[in-house]
């Protein structure tokens, strides 16, 4: 398991440091996979879901981030892995929450 979890952030630290976002650091725009909003510890969370195989769950970094800022770059892989997107309680398209603490974030993931 502790294999995989660093095989996996390898493979996200590589996919990260060839991302399409540029030297302003803005995400271009792209097309998003088919996403939905689920229901998860009494709020709703916004998930998108690309390729199969293995799953592959991508995790934003920053405050207030949407997992908008990971297309296209995440969305090479694919061809290889599930690849599934989602934006925390209260940022992106999830619905707004007063509430936003990591230990929440945590429980939602």
């Amino acid at each position: 398991m502790r294999r995989m979890v660093a095989a996996g952030l390898l493979l996200v630290a590589t996919v990260l440091g060839h991302s399409a976002a540029g030297a302003t650091g803005l995400a271009p725009a792209v097309e998003h996979a088919p996403g939905r909003l689920l229901q998860v510890n009494g709020t709703r969370l916004w998930v998108e879901e690309e390729g199969a195989g293995p799953p592959l769950v991508v995790l934003v970094g920053g405050p207030g981030a949407s997992h908008a800022s990971m297309h296209p770059a995440f969305s090479a892989l694919s061809d290889r892995f599930r690849v599934i997107y989602y934006d925390y309680r209260g940022r992106g398209r999830s619905d707004p929450s007063t509430e936003v603490t990591f230990k929440l974030d945590v429980a939602d993931l």
